[in-house]
């Protein structure tokens, strides 16, 4: 699916309750701070689009939620959470490569558990 992209640096306000975001997935848009926006963001943003068509949006969120609670608990730092959730780990270690969407394999998210935080 292609996403619908949006490009408000407003909207990456108000969406940014915990720590400023440069873009943000909100199925089946992407929101974009324009000041921001290059091609890997993109990128990053539309490796979520396909993480959330894959578990009908709700379930995305539910285990994204899971994901930053149970980390945030362990790091008590809401960036080193961020970063933990495996979600974001697929996004971040695949952001550069504009070719992988094409290849990824379903619910490949499913390989970015961090093996000492499981």
């Amino acid at each position: 699916m292609k996403p619908i992209i949006i490009r408000s640096a407003l909207l990456t306000r108000l969406v940014s309750w915990v720590f400023p975001v440069a873009g943000i997935t909100i199925w089946p848009f992407i929101i974009v701070n324009p000041k921001y926006e290059n091609e890997r963001l993109i990128n990053h943003e539309s490796i979520h689009i396909h993480q959330q068509t894959e578990l009908w949006v709700l379930g995305f969120y539910a285990v994204y939620l899971w994901d930053w609670l149970r980390f945030l608990i362990r790091t008590r730092n809401p960036q080193a959470a961020y970063r933990m959730i495996r979600f974001e780990r697929e996004a971040y270690a695949n952001d550069t490569n504009m070719l992988y969407l094409e290849d990824r394999s379903q619910y490949a998210w499913l390989n970015y558990e961090p093996e000492d935080m499981s």
